[in-house]
């Protein structure tokens, strides 16, 4: 039998909510990356930046892995481990942005 502490409990109450809530947004970002994937591929040379469509093309691979991670350490009561599982592609995006706009002229 479990000893649930009521810390356990509100962060069970949290974290549920916040994986649904995960789970449908980035189902919804996923629709342009697949299309930009998409496109991008068939858009770069050798030449242009290598290895470059590689990382537009496993975006998506990363959001999928970490919903599944998220829910699977939900499933296996590691509340807050699932909580922060699930921004690392927002946090990627972030990085991605600030990396460009620092580059960027």
């Amino acid at each position: 039998m479990q000893n649930n502490s009521p810390r356990d409990i509100s962060s069970k109450r949290i974290g549920l909510p916040i994986l649904i809530i995960a789970a449908v947004l980035y189902g919804l970002l996923l629709i342009p990356w697949v299309v930009l994937a998409g496109l991008l591929v068939l858009s770069f040379t050798p030449l242009d930046t290598p290895f470059a469509y590689l990382t537009i093309c496993a975006y998506p691979l990363l959001v999928i892995g970490c919903l599944v991670a998220g829910f699977v350490l939900y499933r296996k009561n590691h509340y807050r481990a699932a909580i922060l599982v699930i921004p690392i592609p927002l946090i990627d995006v972030c990085l991605l942005f600030i990396a460009y706009a620092l580059i960027w002229p």
